[in-house]
């Protein structure tokens, strides 16, 4: 059988060789396309884990300053003192509240008499922009209680304490 002087014979394999080719192209094509996809996505997951990073040390650096600040202040509220030691640990950040939720602890001498040792602890919550702060006293040593207890500063064990938008870094 024979086509315009084309044997049938010959134009089927080319026609099959073609339609091969054009999958091949087309498979090629999607797999490139899947790659495309699979590295854009890679590339969001890392800047969200970048931007998960930064925010994570702008909020490290945040209640670094505002544990100081506020263990200076409620040193300061007892008549003052010396040798301040502030230690927290986890902290807690409401995205939604844009609150931060700091466990720390508080230590330091005496302002006038170095052998009388102030030790306290509790949460400090404040916002991150350091409004309102107050720190909920959840252990105090008996110097700490026996000052409390004559101070008007804490109320049901919950101090409240200066905005710290305005206080300095240590």
């Amino acid at each position: 059988m024979t086509f315009c002087g084309i044997s049938l014979v010959v134009i089927l394999p080319c026609i099959s060789a073609c339609d091969q080719r054009r999958e091949s192209e087309r498979q090629a094509s999607a797999l490139l396309e899947a790659q495309a996809a699979q590295l854009a996505a890679e590339q969001r997951r890392r800047e969200a884990e970048e931007a998960a990073a930064r925010e994570r040390a702008r909020i490290d650096a945040l209640v670094r300053r505002f544990s100081y600040n506020a263990g200076a202040q409620i040193m300061n509220k007892i008549g003052g003192g010396q040798d301040l030691i502030v230690r927290f640990d986890e902290w807690q950040f409401d995205a939604e509240s844009r609150r931060i939720a700091i466990p720390m602890s508080v230590s330091f001498n005496g302002a006038i008499v170095r052998a009388n040792n102030y030790r306290v602890s509790g949460v400090l919550t404040v916002g991150d922009d350091g409004s309102a702060p107050q720190f909920a006293r959840e252990d105090a040593n008996e110097n700490y209680r026996s000052v409390e207890s004559m101070m008007e500063f804490a109320a049901v064990g919950v101090v409240l304490l200066e905005g710290m938008e305005r206080n300095r870094q240590p």
